[in-house]
């Protein structure tokens, strides 16, 4: 994850507010205890949505 947005740092800028919204989203689903397949599922989302 942390190698990934290294990787593309030019990519982070102009969807600030989307990462944000995306992280806080899933920060909220780990404090709420949901499972590890529902994290999964919204990390895949994440690095879908992410452009390369």
């Amino acid at each position: 994850m942390h190698f990934f947005i290294s990787k593309y740092p030019k990519a982070i800028p102009f969807q600030n507010d989307f990462f944000a919204g995306v992280f806080k989203k899933m920060k909220r689903n780990i404090i709420r205890g949901n499972n590890s397949a529902q994290l999964f599922l919204s990390l895949g989302t994440f690095t879908m949505s992410t452009p390369l």
